[in-house]
């Protein structure tokens, strides 16, 4: 009696495949959301990433400021990724991530966050982070440095 498995792979079988890849290689928008998260983010950049997209700031920038000349850039990061992941640090002023949520839900990109807490912030403040990131991610995570980031960058095969 023939398996199964040999069955399957019969020439007559083979037919029936779907002659595709299983899927796409996704990519990851990582868009800091204040400095000090860019600052963090500027460890993870040179290690080897193949899909991931840095969105940069410039150093000490004020990233609702300087959105006019970096919406071209955004919405082409957004674009070209599967999902968005935003990160800010507790205490920060993450109202940006409203902006880039608009972004992405138009371009039905799914969005993460990750709050970046080393323990010391305010609860106060880091509960507005919260608060503010909290309606537009499908996943919010509070973290304590950067090796989650790393950890979830490689898990996404970024």
């Amino acid at each position: 009696m023939e398996s199964q498995s040999a069955r399957a792979t019969t020439a007559a079988e083979s037919r029936f495949r779907v002659a595709k890849p299983n899927s796409l290689p996704r990519t990851t928008a990582i868009i800091p959301l204040d400095p000090a998260a860019a600052a963090t983010l500027a460890e993870l950049r040179d290690a080897g990433w193949q899909r991931a997209i840095f969105v940069d700031l410039d150093e000490g920038g004020d990233w609702l400021a300087e959105l006019p000349d970096r919406t071209r850039a955004l919405v082409r990061a957004v674009t070209e990724a599967s999902l968005v992941l935003l990160v800010a640090t507790a205490g920060a002023d993450a109202r940006a991530a409203a902006i880039v949520a608009e972004a992405a839900q138009a371009r039905g990109r799914m969005i993460a966050a990750v709050v970046l807490d080393s323990g010391d912030a305010d609860p106060a403040a880091l509960e507005r982070s919260l608060a503010v990131l909290r309606p537009h991610a499908t996943m919010l995570v509070l973290a304590d440095g950067t090796d989650y980031i790393a950890a979830m960058l490689e898990a996404l095969r970024a």
